[in-house]
């Protein structure tokens, strides 16, 4: 197709790298207004060429950009396989432990109070900063 469009445009000859011919007759007006014509719809022709074939070699990089991007992702988040779930599984041991309801309290008071040590001493700490 576009071979043919070049030969039309051209007047039927076969185009050599799709070069400007410049039109060597100038015998009336309307002989040169045809070959500024020719001239542009030739350049137009060229340009829109150029510019499919740039367009075909960016969808092929962004194409291959894309699989890269799901290799990553494949990568990134992978799904530990069942023999690695199970592997994991054989090594680790789960122990229970009961814990009195009595110790329980006695152990939340004891981390009630080491936290409100803690922040009477950031209090402490943000007075004496807030002083200087």
């Amino acid at each position: 197709m576009k071979l043919k469009q070049m030969q039309i445009i051209q007047g039927g000859e076969k185009p050599t790298g799709f070069r400007r011919k410049k039109d060597q007759s100038s015998h009336t007006q309307s002989t040169g207004m045809s070959a500024i014509w020719k001239e542009v719809c030739i350049r137009q022709l060229e340009q829109r060429l150029r510019a499919e074939r740039e367009n075909v070699n960016l969808k092929k990089s962004c194409e291959m950009e894309m699989q890269v991007v799901k290799i990553l992702r494949k990568l990134l988040y992978r799904h530990p396989s069942q023999r690695d779930i199970m592997y994991l599984g054989e090594n680790t041991r789960t122990r229970r432990i009961e814990i009195p309801t009595g110790c329980l309290k006695q152990m939340a008071a004891l981390i009630f109070d080491d936290l409100s040590i803690g922040v009477e001493n950031s209090y402490r700490i943000a007075e004496f900063s807030g002083r200087n």
